[in-house]
């Protein structure tokens, strides 16, 4: 029997990761984006759901994100206040962890 570990599914939604959704839609609301009907603390909607489960590309979502904000808002600045959700230190250490694993299946991530 093979014993070698064939996939690794992580799930981030508060699960590994500490989530502050709040902080991602006031980090969206400072770009002109109103992201209060996408996120909230159950449930990405919409673009944010789209962009989460890869139906949509991140130049597609950052497109989108600008012309509804009505700004010259930079792809950086998109990224960073997606990224305003995450919080605490655990996924560095998951990482690392992950990256010391003798290891060739896949790696998937779910919210």
């Amino acid at each position: 029997m093979d014993k070698r570990i064939k996939n690794i599914i992580f799930d981030f939604g508060g699960i590994i990761v500490d989530l502050d959704k709040q902080a991602a839609v006031h980090a969206f609301e400072a770009l002109g984006f109103e992201a209060r009907a996408y996120i909230n603390d159950y449930v990405q909607d919409g673009v944010f759901a789209l962009m989460e489960t890869g139906d949509m590309s991140p130049d597609e979502f950052c497109t989108y994100v600008r012309k509804k904000a009505g700004a010259d808002v930079k792809d950086e600045e998109i990224f960073r206040a997606w990224n305003k959700m995450l919080v605490g230190g655990r996924i560095t250490a998951l990482i690392c962890s992950v990256i010391r694993m003798p290891y060739t299946g896949h790696i998937h991530a779910v919210n």
